[in-house]
């Protein structure tokens, strides 16, 4: 409940600063509100640590827990599901080898590829060719369980995509390209149109360790929104929760690449949400297929597979 209520303010001060730099004067009718919010937010971490001594102590929630036998550590959050409120059943693929069951087309399929050329990108229509390859996880000599992936193009996409009614050939607006990761505390802005912006903010916490005393570093409560100007609405593209002694967070998901690929005029995203050394899982979101109170909505993944 503290995160939620510090989304807000902390976009609002965000903000603030960004046009005190710019030499314009911000709009603090809100300043208030977010006294008030600070004064509720104080209130319930004097509730939390009351409650935390209680369990400490064995009363109530703590005493149920060892009854239980078990304290859950690890939660991944997700956003509530929305119904597609269109036909669309988007995928997305990369060219190359793939494992067993990770590739769902033929030979002579058409698909659209998201490409990097010199000075822009730019969706194209391309054929995929599907050959059968050597898994060496788990292929006895002789078999054939892979899937190499190519196309009809020299160069390589940053994905391939089908499914979408809305795709078209031709330039993609882009806003960003690379590797971009954000720590607790970090923001990354997007100018998506005159006087339009969107926000990518994350956040958490690291524990604090005396000086001179070790630290994993790990980041706990790890979550990553988004958001839109004029910021009174917000969506959670990511969250890990970890208990006291459960596993941390040490490397954020990866946005890749921020753009228009639907040509809706709006935001969208694609991340790689790997946090670990193990292979993550790839998502794209879609302004287009934004239903309710969603921003983006999750139009399609895929999930990385290691031996």
């Amino acid at each position: 409940a503290i995160l939620a209520l510090e989304i807000w303010p902390m976009i609002t001060l965000i903000r603030w600063r960004s046009l005190v730099k710019k030499g314009a004067q911000p709009v603090t009718s809100t300043a208030r509100t977010l006294a008030d919010i600070s004064t509720i937010q104080a209130g319930l971490v004097m509730v939390m640590v009351l409650l935390a001594t209680a369990m400490a102590r064995g009363i109530g929630f703590g005493a149920l827990a060892r009854a239980s036998g078990r304290i859950s550590e690890a939660v991944i959050l997700q956003p509530t599901p929305t119904p597609a409120r269109v036909a669309d059943s988007v995928e997305i693929l990369f060219a190359g080898d793939h494992y067993p069951g990770q590739v769902h087309t033929v030979t002579g399929e058409t698909w659209y590829g998201l490409f990097h050329l010199t000075d822009q990108w730019e969706l194209a229509a391309v054929k995929v060719t599907v050959q059968p390859i050597h898994n060496a996880c788990a292929d006895r000599p002789g078999e054939n369980t892979g899937r190499r992936v190519t196309i009809d193009r020299p160069e390589t996409p940053l994905f391939l995509v089908r499914g979408l009614s809305r795709l078209r050939v031709g330039p993609v607006r882009t806003f960003f390209s690379g590797r971009q990761r954000l720590f607790p505390g970090e923001t990354q802005e997007f100018q998506v149109g005159r006087g339009v912006y969107w926000m990518i903010s994350a956040f958490g916490a690291v524990p604090y360790t005396q000086p001179g005393r070790a630290t994993d570093g790990g980041i706990r409560e790890y979550s990553l929104y988004v958001s839109r100007s004029p910021w009174a609405q917000s969506q959670a593209l990511y969250g890990l929760e970890t208990g006291t002694r459960g596993a941390r967070l040490y490397s954020p998901p990866t946005i890749l690449w921020a753009g228009d690929l639907d040509a809706d005029d709006q935001m969208d995203l694609f991340l790689d949400t790997q946090t670990g050394e193990l292979p993550g899982t790839w998502v794209l979101w879609l302004s287009s297929l934004a239903t309710g109170s969603e921003l983006v909505h999750r139009a399609a993944e895929y999930h990385g597979l290691t031996c």
